[in-house]
């Protein structure tokens, strides 16, 4: 875990969430406020870039079924964890995160942004990024979701990061 974003942008988007999800009362994710930007969405989590560039997840939905199981920030920050001490392979590396807990066990996660996916690079990128990828997913066979549009390219490293631990 690394010292990125702050307990206060977290708990600002998460009271936004949830209180503007209880207006629109359906599955659909919210506007970002004034000054955030909703970046993308999965089928259970959305994440806000926020006005000082920290990414935050909030879960689409909270409840007591699905807020700790299978694609939910729990289960992020679970993999994240376990994760975090394994030496990756050259080319590879885990983002920069942090997780802020909630009453209620609502859990937010915060990641730095990046500012390209792999699903957004051109074929000659993508087949320099290929080893590196291969090796990095052989030690992490309990990781599922990482497709293009969830592994970003870090332009200034030049390494592969996996942005959604989820699964």
């Amino acid at each position: 875990m690394y010292a990125i974003g702050t307990e206060e942008e977290a708990g600002f988007i998460l009271y936004h969430h949830l209180q503007a999800q209880a207006s629109i009362n359906s599955w659909d994710y919210p506007e970002p406020p004034e000054g955030w930007k909703r970046l993308g969405s999965g089928c259970y989590r959305v994440a806000y870039l926020a006005p000082s560039g920290v990414v935050y997840k909030v879960q689409g939905r909270y409840s007591n079924d699905n807020d700790r199981t299978w694609q939910s920030n729990f289960s992020e920050v679970q993999n994240l964890r376990k994760h975090h001490l394994k030496r990756f392979p050259k080319g590879c590396r885990l983002p920069r995160w942090n997780s802020f807990e909630f009453p209620e066990g609502k859990i937010v996660v915060a990641m730095e942004k990046f500012d390209r996916l792999l699903n957004s690079l051109t074929w000659q990128e993508r087949d320099s990024t290929r080893e590196a990828r291969i090796r990095m997913l052989g030690i992490l066979d309990d990781v599922h979701d990482t497709h293009d549009a969830n592994l970003a390219y870090d332009d200034k490293t030049k390494e592969v990061v996996i942005i959604d631990w989820g699964a």
